[in-house]
């Protein structure tokens, strides 16, 4: 695949691409949705826009599994990476469902689908790759929940998180297809990306088993660093129509976190039998 080879002959010039990408998506975030507001949202009517999005969410994934299933039809482990990628479908679904409030949250999917692969490509690991998406993905958020949006009473979004964690899911597994796969033989050893969210998830544990970090704002108290929802909790499914026009569930700070790692493990199992090395 010539992208997949340029990726891994200019290793260099791909981290400074996805540093400016990962710049490009997260720092404009209010300006771009504003631009879409005025430029394509309010002309076309919102539920004609969620047409829209919809539209080019299936044709992107129509493409995409025309990719996979030639792909797979020649491919070594092809049962467990079928099973990978319609596992992967699935999850894109149920997040689409029951956790994205409208159809302009799809392009979670692609934008996040370019880590997956570009990452894969030059690691040859699954769970490094994961583990940069997520933390990409956490401090776009992070950003959106602090800085953004830091006036407004709204949780740290671990919906978002999801999102696009299955889309570096998408990327990765798109990757895969063009990588060889053989049986571990070594010992898998983690990353940097693996060490670096290890070490990000244990000191904001520690902050929260030391108060200085709370999972829910408390407004009678000012001797916090800061709280990981503005929001308090509202039950199982949450609607707001401001946000958008379906009911979701919105994943709590206890159970985000849970949720994420979860997936994690069930990806990484894929390095702990596999080794990936460029065709």
């Amino acid at each position: 695949m010539p992208f997949l080879a340029a990726v891994r002959a200019r290793p260099s010039i791909t981290i400074l691409l996805l540093a400016l990408y990962t710049l490009a998506v997260t720092l404009p975030h209010q300006q771009v949705q504003d631009w879409l507001y005025v430029r394509v949202m309010r002309p076309l009517g919102l539920s004609n826009y969620y047409f829209l999005m919809a539209t080019l969410a299936c044709g992107s994934l129509a493409a995409a599994a025309w990719l996979v299933i030639r792909r797979l039809a020649r491919h070594s482990e092809r049962r467990t990476l079928m099973g990978y990628s319609a596992f992967t479908v699935f999850l894109l679904f149920v997040a689409w469902r029951f956790l994205s409030v409208n159809n302009s949250e799809l392009v979670h999917f692609p934008q996040y689908a370019v880590f997956g692969f570009a990452i894969m490509a030059l690691s040859l690991s699954v769970t490094e790759t994961l583990s940069w998406v997520l933390l990409i993905g956490g401090l776009d958020e992070a950003n959106q929940y602090a800085v953004i949006h830091g006036g407004w009473g709204i949780p740290y979004d671990f919906n978002d998180v999801m999102l696009d964690l299955i889309g570096g899911m998408i990327g990765v597994m798109l990757c895969v297809l063009w990588l060889k796969v053989s049986p571990r033989m070594r010992h898998w050893r983690p990353g940097a990306g693996f060490v670096l969210l290890t070490c990000t998830v244990a000191l904001g544990a520690l902050m929260l088993l030391t108060d200085h970090a709370l999972l829910y704002e408390n407004k009678q108290r000012s001797d916090y660093w800061f709280a990981l929802s503005r929001l308090a909790p509202k039950g199982f499914w949450f609607y707001d129509p401001t946000w958008g026009p379906r009911s979701i569930h919105a994943l709590g700070p206890v159970e985000g976190p849970l949720f994420l790692a979860g997936l994690l493990f069930i990806y990484a199992w894929l390095d702990r039998r596999f080794e990936f090395r460029a065709a």
